[in-house]
């Protein structure tokens, strides 16, 4: 039942935002097509506008990330993950150091194909681009950290080795090395030991360790994706980054064992698990 009761609420979210949205924001102006074939800014778009943003804004994101950026939304009470308090300017996918602000491109990313197995959706049938760059303009100001701090480069992502035994074998040992199990569980299914009452975010909520087994990643599904997630960590959680603690073939190694514990869902499974933003199937054939 309370798996039924989030997913109602998920849908319910995606709905009024989608509602409000083609009430009266689809007709903003900006160039890209409703469809973004990319997820950087193309040079096509025109410089960011904080007003049409906020246009955009109270249109699509208020009713979940509230008025003032602070995550109590009127839609937000009863979503699990909460969504994120812009005010804090604390984010988990970045392509950018832990501790670091993101790259404008990564607020894009996030907002033009959304957060997996959460209610935050894919905008980009419903966005055109500019309207997305015009948005994340917006979301900055919510916090002083973007006019005060410096933000560093992203991380350089190297190509995606060979997916084989080998290199399966080898992030086995690293993921026992990292004790990654303590969280995720020996066959990564997010029951470790520690995961059940032990990991809290940094305002307190608990987070569970990701279930590897089903194959849905909220920072994408792509091998890049997740040796960026490894690599940068994911602030404001328990999951840290792996630079310096692991050389890159490591952490690719490290992804391919973790894609080596997917499993197959059955109907069932499919039926009662919340809906998911992305396309995963779509995104597991580019790995």
């Amino acid at each position: 039942m309370a798996d039924a009761t989030q997913t109602c609420l998920r849908l319910s979210a995606l709905v009024v935002s989608a509602a409000t949205l083609l009430s009266g924001c689809g007709s903003a102006s900006g160039g890209g097509g409703s469809k973004a074939a990319g997820l950087d800014r193309g040079a096509w778009l025109a410089a960011p506008d904080v007003g049409r943003g906020a246009a955009v804004y109270r249109k699509a994101c208020a009713v979940c990330h509230g008025l003032e950026g602070d995550g109590r939304g009127q839609g937000a009470a009863d979503l699990d993950p909460p969504p994120r308090d812009l005010r804090r300017a604390v984010y988990r996918y970045r392509s950018t150091p832990s501790g670091s602000l993101p790259q404008d491109r990564d607020l894009f990313r996030t907002v033009l194909v959304g957060v997996a197995d959460t209610t935050m959706p894919a905008w980009r049938d419903l966005l055109t681009e500019q309207q997305v760059v015009d948005v994340v303009a917006f979301v900055k100001g919510f916090s002083a950290r973007f006019e005060e701090e410096e933000i560093d480069e992203s991380i350089a992502i190297p190509s995606a080795p060979p997916f084989d035994a080998a290199s399966v074998e080898r992030g086995q040992k690293i993921y026992e090395q990292m004790q990654c199990g303590k969280c995720h569980g020996k066959e990564g299914r997010g029951d470790g030991w520690a995961s059940a009452d032990e990991m809290k975010d940094d305002l307190g909520r608990v987070t569970p360790a990701r279930d590897f087994t089903r194959g849905i990643y909220r920072s994408g599904n792509r091998r890049q994706d997740l040796y960026r997630s490894f690599f940068t960590g994911l602030d404001g959680t328990p999951m840290p980054g792996y630079e310096g603690s692991l050389e890159p073939a490591a952490v690719y190694d490290l992804v391919n064992f973790m894609l080596s514990l997917e499993r197959g869902r059955g109907f069932w499974s499919w039926l009662t698990t919340p809906p998911s933003w992305y396309e995963p199937t779509h995104q597991r054939v580019e790995r």
